[in-house]
Protein backbone atom coordinates (compact mmCIF):
# COMPACT_ATOMS: atom_id res chain seq x y z
CA UNK A 1 0.00 0.00 0.00
CA UNK A 2 1.88 3.66 -0.71
CA UNK A 3 2.55 5.58 1.51
CA UNK A 4 2.03 9.62 2.02
CA UNK A 5 5.26 11.13 2.12
CA UNK A 6 4.77 12.49 5.84
CA UNK A 7 3.68 9.03 7.25
CA UNK A 8 6.94 7.60 5.30
CA UNK A 9 9.46 10.31 7.00
CA UNK A 10 7.35 9.35 11.04
CA UNK A 11 7.82 5.52 10.38
CA UNK A 12 11.61 6.14 9.72
CA UNK A 13 11.95 8.32 12.50
CA UNK A 14 10.19 6.25 14.54
CA UNK A 15 12.06 3.04 13.63
CA UNK A 16 15.06 4.68 14.48
CA UNK A 17 14.09 5.41 17.80
CA UNK A 18 12.97 2.44 18.75
CA UNK A 19 15.90 0.32 17.47
CA UNK A 20 18.43 2.89 19.25
CA UNK A 21 18.91 0.75 22.17
CA UNK A 22 19.40 -2.22 20.01
CA UNK A 23 21.87 -4.39 18.19
CA UNK A 24 20.36 -2.80 14.89
CA UNK A 25 20.98 1.01 15.95
CA UNK A 26 22.88 1.50 13.16
CA UNK A 27 20.11 0.63 10.77
CA UNK A 28 22.34 -1.20 8.77
CA UNK A 29 21.00 -4.01 6.85
CA UNK A 30 17.25 -3.16 8.38
CA UNK A 31 14.30 -2.74 6.36
CA UNK A 32 10.78 -2.52 6.32
CA UNK A 33 7.88 -4.32 4.38
CA UNK A 34 4.95 -2.34 2.43
CA UNK A 35 2.45 -0.71 5.01
CA UNK A 36 -0.16 -3.74 5.65
CA UNK A 37 -4.41 -2.52 6.59
CA UNK A 38 -5.22 -4.05 9.41
CA UNK A 39 -8.53 -5.70 9.58
CA UNK A 40 -10.82 -5.54 13.09
CA UNK A 41 -12.60 -9.14 13.37
CA UNK A 42 -14.76 -7.46 15.58
CA UNK A 43 -16.60 -4.64 13.72
CA UNK A 44 -16.25 -6.55 10.09
CA UNK A 45 -13.72 -3.34 9.25
CA UNK A 46 -10.35 -2.06 8.59
CA UNK A 47 -8.84 -0.02 10.86
CA UNK A 48 -7.30 3.50 10.82
CA UNK A 49 -3.76 1.95 11.23
CA UNK A 50 -0.62 0.49 8.76
CA UNK A 51 1.44 -2.49 10.49
CA UNK A 52 4.56 -2.85 9.58
CA UNK A 53 7.47 -5.70 9.40
CA UNK A 54 10.90 -5.14 10.30
CA UNK A 55 13.80 -7.24 9.12
CA UNK A 56 17.28 -7.38 10.05
CA UNK A 57 18.02 -9.01 6.46
CA UNK A 58 15.86 -11.55 5.92
CA UNK A 59 15.03 -12.23 9.83
CA UNK A 60 12.17 -10.66 11.14
CA UNK A 61 13.23 -8.50 13.66
CA UNK A 62 9.59 -6.51 15.03
CA UNK A 63 6.25 -5.22 14.29
CA UNK A 64 5.36 -1.69 14.31
CA UNK A 65 1.86 -0.33 14.08
CA UNK A 66 1.45 3.19 13.19
CA UNK A 67 -1.91 5.09 13.79
CA UNK A 68 -3.78 8.19 12.46
CA UNK A 69 -5.26 10.35 15.08
CA UNK A 70 -6.70 13.99 14.45
CA UNK A 71 -3.92 14.59 11.90
CA UNK A 72 -1.15 12.87 13.60
CA UNK A 73 1.14 9.76 13.50
CA UNK A 74 1.15 7.60 16.57
CA UNK A 75 3.13 4.10 16.76
CA UNK A 76 3.80 1.15 18.86
CA UNK A 77 6.43 -1.59 18.28
CA UNK A 78 7.01 -4.92 19.50
CA UNK A 79 10.76 -6.50 19.20
CA UNK A 80 9.49 -9.91 18.12
CA UNK A 81 10.55 -12.59 15.97
CA UNK A 82 6.64 -14.73 15.14
CA UNK A 83 7.59 -18.02 13.94
CA UNK A 84 4.28 -17.53 11.74
CA UNK A 85 5.38 -14.38 10.15
CA UNK A 86 8.80 -15.26 9.16
CA UNK A 87 7.17 -18.64 7.45
CA UNK A 88 4.98 -16.71 5.79
CA UNK A 89 8.15 -14.58 4.18
CA UNK A 90 10.17 -17.84 3.45
CA UNK A 91 7.70 -18.85 1.98
CA UNK A 92 6.68 -15.76 -0.07
CA UNK A 93 3.11 -16.40 1.17
CA UNK A 94 0.74 -13.12 0.97
CA UNK A 95 -0.90 -12.21 4.23
CA UNK A 96 -3.27 -9.78 5.66
CA UNK A 97 -3.04 -8.95 9.42
CA UNK A 98 -5.69 -9.08 11.28
CA UNK A 99 -6.62 -7.65 15.30
CA UNK A 100 -9.86 -9.44 17.70
CA UNK A 101 -10.06 -7.61 21.15
CA UNK A 102 -6.30 -7.89 21.69
CA UNK A 103 -4.72 -10.47 19.72
CA UNK A 104 -2.71 -9.97 16.32
CA UNK A 105 -3.51 -12.88 13.70
CA UNK A 106 -2.23 -12.86 10.14
CA UNK A 107 -4.25 -14.50 7.39
CA UNK A 108 -2.71 -16.38 4.90
CA UNK A 109 -6.44 -17.23 3.29
CA UNK A 110 -7.19 -20.25 5.04
CA UNK A 111 -6.09 -19.73 8.36
CA UNK A 112 -5.66 -17.48 11.34
CA UNK A 113 -2.09 -17.42 13.23
CA UNK A 114 -1.81 -15.62 16.50
CA UNK A 115 1.36 -14.07 16.05
CA UNK A 116 2.06 -13.84 19.83
CA UNK A 117 1.74 -17.45 20.59
CA UNK A 118 2.36 -18.92 16.64
CA UNK A 119 -0.36 -21.07 17.22
CA UNK A 120 -3.50 -21.61 14.79
CA UNK A 121 -6.88 -20.02 16.15
CA UNK A 122 -9.84 -21.27 15.49
CA UNK A 123 -11.17 -18.30 13.65
CA UNK A 124 -13.51 -18.78 10.59
CA UNK A 125 -13.43 -16.05 7.79
CA UNK A 126 -16.14 -14.06 7.56
CA UNK A 127 -17.61 -13.10 3.81
CA UNK A 128 -18.24 -10.05 4.89
CA UNK A 129 -14.83 -9.07 5.25
CA UNK A 130 -13.03 -8.66 2.38
CA UNK A 131 -9.06 -8.95 3.20
CA UNK A 132 -6.55 -7.97 0.59
CA UNK A 133 -3.50 -10.08 1.01
CA UNK A 134 -0.21 -8.88 0.36
CA UNK A 135 3.47 -9.54 0.10
CA UNK A 136 5.95 -9.61 3.30
CA UNK A 137 8.91 -8.57 0.94
CA UNK A 138 10.32 -5.73 1.94
CA UNK A 139 9.99 -2.65 0.11
CA UNK A 140 11.69 0.38 1.71
CA UNK A 141 14.87 -1.11 1.48
CA UNK A 142 18.13 -0.76 3.83
CA UNK A 143 17.43 2.43 5.78
CA UNK A 144 20.97 4.46 5.27
CA UNK A 145 19.54 7.79 4.60
CA UNK A 146 18.28 7.94 8.12
CA UNK A 147 21.68 6.75 9.79
CA UNK A 148 22.95 9.97 9.45
CA UNK A 149 20.21 12.05 10.82
CA UNK A 150 19.67 9.51 13.25
CA UNK A 151 22.92 9.98 15.03
CA UNK A 152 22.60 13.52 15.39
CA UNK A 153 19.80 12.47 18.31
CA UNK A 154 20.92 11.68 21.96
CA UNK A 155 19.61 9.39 24.56
CA UNK A 156 20.22 12.53 27.79
CA UNK A 157 17.46 10.36 30.03
CA UNK A 158 17.16 6.34 30.38
CA UNK A 159 15.74 4.59 32.74
CA UNK A 160 14.72 0.87 32.31
CA UNK A 161 13.48 -1.58 35.18
CA UNK A 162 15.17 -5.02 35.43
CA UNK A 163 13.75 -6.68 32.16
CA UNK A 164 14.77 -9.91 33.84
CA UNK A 165 11.80 -9.63 35.99
CA UNK A 166 9.94 -6.96 34.70
CA UNK A 167 7.09 -9.01 32.70
CA UNK A 168 3.54 -8.63 31.97
CA UNK A 169 0.72 -10.74 34.09
CA UNK A 170 -1.72 -11.56 31.72
CA UNK A 171 -4.92 -10.25 31.48
CA UNK A 172 -8.30 -13.23 32.43
CA UNK A 173 -11.33 -12.47 31.03
CA UNK A 174 -13.86 -12.28 34.21
CA UNK A 175 -16.14 -9.41 34.20
CA UNK A 176 -14.75 -8.12 30.72
CA UNK A 177 -11.39 -8.46 31.89
CA UNK A 178 -8.94 -7.42 35.38
CA UNK A 179 -6.25 -5.66 33.11
CA UNK A 180 -6.17 -3.53 36.47
CA UNK A 181 -5.47 -6.54 38.72
CA UNK A 182 -2.88 -7.38 36.29
CA UNK A 183 -1.07 -4.16 36.41
CA UNK A 184 -1.21 -4.52 40.76
CA UNK A 185 0.46 -7.78 40.39
CA UNK A 186 2.81 -7.03 37.19
CA UNK A 187 4.26 -4.59 39.43
CA UNK A 188 3.76 -6.29 43.15
CA UNK A 189 6.31 -9.26 40.99
CA UNK A 190 9.17 -7.58 40.19
CA UNK A 191 9.21 -5.57 43.23
CA UNK A 192 9.18 -8.77 44.99
CA UNK A 193 11.51 -10.75 42.31
CA UNK A 194 8.98 -13.10 41.90
CA UNK A 195 8.62 -14.68 37.99
CA UNK A 196 5.69 -17.18 36.87
CA UNK A 197 6.51 -20.17 38.55
CA UNK A 198 7.76 -18.89 41.50
CA UNK A 199 5.91 -20.08 45.09
CA UNK A 200 5.26 -16.04 45.95
CA UNK A 201 4.26 -15.09 42.19
CA UNK A 202 0.58 -13.76 42.31
CA UNK A 203 -1.85 -13.45 39.27
CA UNK A 204 -4.37 -11.64 37.97
CA UNK A 205 -7.38 -13.62 39.49
CA UNK A 206 -4.98 -13.66 42.99
CA UNK A 207 -5.15 -9.80 43.04
CA UNK A 208 -9.18 -9.74 42.38
CA UNK A 209 -10.16 -12.44 44.40
CA UNK A 210 -7.80 -10.77 47.80
CA UNK A 211 -9.64 -7.63 47.17
CA UNK A 212 -12.82 -9.29 46.51
CA UNK A 213 -12.48 -11.08 49.56
CA UNK A 214 -11.47 -7.99 51.75
CA UNK A 215 -14.20 -5.64 50.70
CA UNK A 216 -17.37 -8.04 50.27
CA UNK A 217 -17.43 -6.94 46.60
CA UNK A 218 -17.25 -7.37 43.14
CA UNK A 219 -13.92 -4.99 42.21
CA UNK A 220 -13.65 -3.28 39.38
CA UNK A 221 -10.94 -1.29 37.82
CA UNK A 222 -11.63 2.17 39.26
CA UNK A 223 -9.38 4.09 41.66
CA UNK A 224 -11.32 2.87 44.95
CA UNK A 225 -10.37 -0.77 44.47
CA UNK A 226 -7.06 0.17 42.43
CA UNK A 227 -5.67 1.71 46.26
CA UNK A 228 -6.88 -1.04 48.04
CA UNK A 229 -5.59 -3.66 46.19
CA UNK A 230 -1.73 -1.72 46.12
CA UNK A 231 -2.35 -1.07 49.94
CA UNK A 232 -3.19 -4.66 50.75
CA UNK A 233 0.23 -5.87 48.44
CA UNK A 234 2.29 -3.74 50.29
CA UNK A 235 2.91 -1.20 47.54
CA UNK A 236 2.85 2.62 47.12
CA UNK A 237 -1.18 3.53 46.82
CA UNK A 238 -0.93 6.86 45.62
CA UNK A 239 -3.60 8.25 42.62
CA UNK A 240 -3.37 11.04 40.06
CA UNK A 241 -6.25 11.89 38.12
CA UNK A 242 -4.72 12.75 34.81
CA UNK A 243 -1.38 12.01 33.05
CA UNK A 244 2.23 12.81 34.13
CA UNK A 245 5.28 14.64 32.29
CA UNK A 246 7.81 12.20 31.06
CA UNK A 247 10.06 13.90 33.51
CA UNK A 248 8.08 12.46 36.42
CA UNK A 249 7.89 9.12 34.94
CA UNK A 250 11.76 9.08 34.50
CA UNK A 251 11.96 10.20 38.33
CA UNK A 252 9.53 7.00 39.35
CA UNK A 253 11.80 4.58 37.16
CA UNK A 254 14.86 5.96 38.16
CA UNK A 255 13.62 5.06 41.61
CA UNK A 256 13.33 1.71 40.35
CA UNK A 257 9.61 2.24 40.73
CA UNK A 258 7.30 1.06 38.06
CA UNK A 259 3.92 3.24 37.21
CA UNK A 260 0.69 2.30 36.24
CA UNK A 261 -1.80 3.93 34.26
CA UNK A 262 -5.07 4.19 32.97
CA UNK A 263 -6.05 5.23 29.44
CA UNK A 264 -9.04 5.01 27.19
CA UNK A 265 -10.20 5.26 23.62
CA UNK A 266 -13.24 4.60 21.74
CA UNK A 267 -12.80 0.94 22.32
CA UNK A 268 -12.84 1.26 26.11
CA UNK A 269 -10.36 1.95 29.17
CA UNK A 270 -7.06 -0.65 29.74
CA UNK A 271 -4.60 -0.74 32.21
CA UNK A 272 -0.91 -0.68 31.71
CA UNK A 273 2.33 -0.94 33.81
CA UNK A 274 5.23 1.72 32.19
CA UNK A 275 8.84 -0.13 32.63
CA UNK A 276 10.86 2.23 31.20
CA UNK A 277 11.79 5.22 29.19
CA UNK A 278 14.37 6.76 26.87
CA UNK A 279 14.28 10.77 26.47
CA UNK A 280 16.15 11.87 23.39
CA UNK A 281 17.46 14.98 22.98
CA UNK A 282 15.06 16.45 20.44
CA UNK A 283 12.06 16.55 23.25
CA UNK A 284 11.09 12.67 22.29
CA UNK A 285 10.50 9.43 24.00
CA UNK A 286 10.30 6.06 23.81
CA UNK A 287 7.78 4.47 26.27
CA UNK A 288 8.55 0.47 27.78
CA UNK A 289 4.98 -0.89 28.92
CA UNK A 290 3.82 -4.06 29.96
CA UNK A 291 0.15 -4.80 28.37
CA UNK A 292 -2.04 -7.39 30.20
CA UNK A 293 -2.93 -8.54 26.55
CA UNK A 294 0.36 -8.97 25.06
CA UNK A 295 3.40 -11.73 26.62
CA UNK A 296 5.89 -9.41 25.10
CA UNK A 297 6.65 -5.73 26.06
CA UNK A 298 5.23 -2.69 24.20
CA UNK A 299 6.96 -0.04 23.30
CA UNK A 300 5.42 3.94 22.32
CA UNK A 301 6.94 6.62 20.87
CA UNK A 302 6.33 10.16 21.90
CA UNK A 303 7.26 12.46 19.29
CA UNK A 304 6.86 15.83 20.56
CA UNK A 305 7.00 17.50 24.43
CA UNK A 306 7.91 14.34 26.04
CA UNK A 307 9.56 16.09 29.13
CA UNK A 308 6.48 18.41 30.00
CA UNK A 309 3.63 16.86 28.91
CA UNK A 310 1.92 13.39 27.87
CA UNK A 311 -0.88 14.41 26.04
CA UNK A 312 1.07 12.98 23.18
CA UNK A 313 0.85 9.15 24.61
CA UNK A 314 -1.22 7.34 21.99
CA UNK A 315 -0.84 3.56 22.78
CA UNK A 316 -2.45 1.42 19.72
CA UNK A 317 -0.98 -2.04 19.03
CA UNK A 318 -2.21 -3.77 16.03
CA UNK A 319 -4.18 -6.45 18.40
CA UNK A 320 -6.19 -3.51 18.94
CA UNK A 321 -8.56 -2.53 16.43
CA UNK A 322 -8.54 1.09 18.09
CA UNK A 323 -6.21 3.82 20.28
CA UNK A 324 -5.63 4.82 23.53
CA UNK A 325 -5.73 8.42 23.25
CA UNK A 326 -6.35 9.23 26.94
CA UNK A 327 -4.09 8.44 29.84
CA UNK A 328 -6.32 9.94 31.96
CA UNK A 329 -5.38 8.10 35.50
CA UNK A 330 -1.55 7.23 37.23
CA UNK A 331 -0.99 5.07 40.12
CA UNK A 332 1.49 3.79 42.80
CA UNK A 333 4.03 6.92 42.31
CA UNK A 334 6.45 8.22 45.15
CA UNK A 335 4.58 11.16 46.92
CA UNK A 336 7.77 12.90 46.97
CA UNK A 337 8.28 13.32 43.10
CA UNK A 338 7.58 17.11 42.30
CA UNK A 339 7.31 16.81 38.90
CA UNK A 340 3.99 14.84 39.28
CA UNK A 341 1.81 18.24 38.93
CA UNK A 342 4.08 19.80 36.48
Amino acid sequence: MALESAEMMYVEEALGKYLSDTDYASLSGVTLSDAFELYDLETMETCNKDVFVAYYEDTVIGIMCVSSVDGGYYSTFRQQSPVCIQNAYDSEMDIAFCCNNGESLIFDGVNFYDTQTDEVTDYSFENELSMQLNSLDAEYGQFQPYVSSNARVSVVMNAELDSYYFHRVENQSINGGICWAASIATKYNYENGYLEGDSGYKDAMDVYTAISVATGSTPVGTAHYYKIGLSMYGLLDTCYADSISGTAVYTELSHDNAVIIDVSGTGGAHSLVIGGMRYYDDNTAVYTVADSNFPELMEAYVDSNADLSSEDFKYGPEGYGFVFTNWYQTYSFRSENTHINS
